[in-house]
């Protein structure tokens, strides 16, 4: 399982979670707001004259508090359906993002498969550094390694991007963490250009 998948399901777990909360308290909400127009009913009638229903004063004040508990309930209701379709759709882009996720692993198991022996050899090798910029007009890079990555002049390192090498280059000077390197001519294929972002791995490659 990639981290995408276990961040949808996370999201999930807490959707339902606040989707629980929420129905609880609107459940004891309506239940509260029934017990108290409960609790008016029996304080009116035992307030009022036998004659109780008869007082329109007191039967306006009944209906009026029925029909408040009324429309309550009915807008708890809408709530509640709204946030069941939120979680059913929830749910559904949750195992989309599933199918998702399990189409491009198996994308790129299929392409590593089809990796030749140095391309997959160039793809393992561990990045020491990344080009940190490049001046084209006078053919160098700037990496972000210097001598206490054990970074010298005269060591030559390869470029990658992807499953590919683009150049190499050769330290000209190095800093602490930094160190200028030379492009060394005809070693980028035709068509490729050493990027900011690339990676620096050693040379040659075993």
């Amino acid at each position: 399982m990639n981290l995408t998948t276990k961040s949808t399901m996370a999201a999930t777990v807490l959707l339902l979670i606040a989707a629980l909360v929420l129905s609880l308290r609107n459940h004891t909400e309506l239940k509260a707001e029934r017990q108290k127009n409960e609790n008016l009913t029996a304080q009116l009638k035992q307030q009022a004259p036998a004659d109780f229903q008869s007082q329109p004063a007191l039967a306006d004040e009944i209906e009026r508090r029925l029909a408040a508990v009324e429309r309550i309930a009915q807008a708890k209701t809408t709530e509640n359906a709204m946030l069941k379709e939120e979680l059913a759709a929830s749910k559904v882009a949750e195992e989309e993002t599933s199918v998702l996720n399990d189409l491009v692993d198996k994308t790129i198991k299929e392409s590593e498969a089809d990796l030749s022996p140095m391309q997959q050899k160039i793809k393992d090798a561990v990045a020491l550094a990344e080009v940190a910029g490049v001046n084209d007009e006078w053919g160098f890079v700037t990496i972000n390694a210097g001598t206490n990555q054990m970074v010298e002049p005269g060591i030559v390192f390869a470029i990658r991007r992807g499953t590919y090498i683009v150049g190499r280059v050769k330290v000209a000077s190095a800093e602490n963490d930094s160190a200028i390197a030379n492009i060394e001519p005809n070693s980028m294929p035709p068509g490729f250009r050493i990027e900011a972002g690339d990676s620096v791995i050693s040379y040659p490659i075993f």
